[in-house]
């Protein structure tokens, strides 16, 4: 099969997945979140997942993250929970944007909390096949299914 460059149909809400790694298999999903009108580039947010015991992994759409780590600008602190839905080693900060950050000993500092802006990915509408793909940096998003995939980590393995 060849990639072509007639831009198939993508739109928001659609969820596409990577698959990646060296000596284990680890999935991203990621959310159309718009289209430009030429139907030839999407912009995409990272959203969470979750483990289907003995399965693998499947996308949760409506709640994006932001792939480098939800944290306040002003104070550093992460504000939500850890990018695998842990929040071991995470010192979780206020949710709200009206609330004060804190100092080391948990003190209001004066300073209001201010999330980061979430990282938002513009990738080009490719077709493969039948269907459309994501052209990446050095590997391509498939349109997901809604069917679990299989992921080295949430099945509990460290690695091949």
């Amino acid at each position: 099969m060849t990639m072509t460059t007639e831009a198939p149909t993508v739109k928001v809400g659609d969820v596409f997945y990577t698959s990646w790694g060296y000596d284990q298999t680890n999935v991203d999903f990621y959310v159309v979140l718009s289209v430009t009108p030429s139907g030839k580039t999407a912009k995409l947010q990272k959203c969470a997942r979750a483990v289907v015991a003995g399965k693998g992994v499947i996308a949760l759409p409506d709640q994006l993250v932001n792939e480098h780590g939800d944290w306040c600008v002003n104070c550093r602190k992460p504000i939500s929970i850890g990018r695998y839905g842990s929040t071991k080693g995470f010192l979780i900060h206020s949710r709200s944007d009206t609330t004060d950050c804190l100092d080391s000993d948990g003190v209001p500092t004066g300073t209001k909390a201010k999330r980061a802006r979430p990282v938002i990915y513009t990738r080009r509408i490719k077709t493969y096949g039948d269907g459309p793909v994501l052209s990446w940096d050095h590997h391509i998003a498939w349109p997901w299914s809604g069917s679990p995939k299989y992921d080295t980590r949430a099945l509990g393995y460290e690695g091949h």
